[in-house]
């Protein structure tokens, strides 16, 4: 059953148990025993370094020029969403016996902030 979670640290206890063929408080019992923990997966912006980089820059760009060019900035009232409920975050976790001692596939979850194809905002408020 140690195994089962050593290869695959994102297995949850209630899939162990289909596996194993045991009750989920035995699971559970040998879990704590063997010193496995669960640990949240952390959300990494799914970028590269190019982009990271380019990000900086136009970053920097842009307060300087608000900074050395306005004395009043307007914000905008448009409200951005996630479009896609499959990209919306939830509690995914992995376990292990020392955090982060997984390979980053179980230990990183990569998010983007939008779908490029779908867009919400003034569009969609006048839509309806």
């Amino acid at each position: 059953m140690v195994r089962a979670f050593q290869r695959n640290p994102g297995l949850s206890i209630r899939d162990a148990v289909k596996n194993v063929h045991m009750s989920p408080g035995y699971v559970h019992k040998i879990r704590i025993e063997k010193g496995l923990q669960s640990y949240k997966v952390s959300l990494v912006p799914n970028k590269s370094d190019k982009q990271n980089t380019t990000a900086e820059y136009r970053s920097q760009k842009l307060y300087d020029n608000i900074v050395h060019n306005f004395d009043c900035i307007i914000m905008d009232d448009e409200t951005y969403v996630k479009a896609d409920f499959k990209q919306i975050p939830g509690q995914v976790y992995y376990n292990a016996k020392i955090k982060g001692n997984v390979a980053p596939k179980f230990k990183e979850k990569k998010w983007t902030s939008l779908r490029k194809d779908i867009w919400f905002g003034k569009q969609f408020a006048n839509a309806i």
